[in-house]
């Protein structure tokens, strides 16, 4: 459903009857990502578990980090600094090698369905952290003495069971 034709920018209308994102937002993100955009689509096929043996997968690299991760026992400076070359040499490879592991040729319109609702909720996620910014930001400023005591009480919850569990077994157990 689509109404509020202007400049080329079209608001698209929920289910709910609530305006979400305008094409010209989706264009410029398709844009902005478009070099990616195989990637992008097999990480979100995985990540929504598109097929049975995908959850599989997943836990076995996130243990096969961790497990990795607690044998080195590297400080925090360290696992930046690994994940970041890690990063680094990803992106290297995938500009490298990409075009031999993902043929353009193959790109059907079917993907590109995938990739257009891929922007869409990115640009809806967007939107949703404004949101909760905004919130917490409105909190702050029409009730200072609440906004001080829930987040006091949130971050002692936070640092207690951080005291009591080690953080690697937290971060497995939330990562996953």
């Amino acid at each position: 459903m689509e109404s509020g034709v202007t400049n080329h920018s079209r608001t698209l209308v929920g289910p709910d009857g609530n305006a979400t994102t305008s094409l010209s937002e989706v264009e410029q993100l398709s844009k902005l990502l478009s070099t990616w955009k195989e990637v992008l689509i097999f990480t979100h096929n995985v990540l929504m578990w598109r097929e049975s043996h995908y959850p599989y997968c997943i836990a076995g690299v996130v243990s096969f980090t961790f497990l990795v991760w607690w044998w080195l026992n590297a400080s925090f400076l360290t696992t930046v600094a690994m994940v970041l070359l890690f990063l680094v040499l990803v992106d290297h490879f995938l500009y490298t090698f990409g075009s031999r592991l993902f043929n353009g040729k193959k790109w059907t319109g079917e993907h590109e369905r995938q990739f257009e609702e891929l922007c869409h909720l990115v640009l809806d996620s967007r939107k949703i952290a404004y949101s909760v910014y905004n919130h917490i930001t409105d909190l702050k400023s029409k009730w200072p003495q609440l906004f001080v005591v829930v987040t006091c009480g949130i971050l002692f919850l936070v640092g207690l069971v951080g005291y009591f569990i080690n953080n690697a077994l937290l971060l497995y157990l939330f990562g996953e």
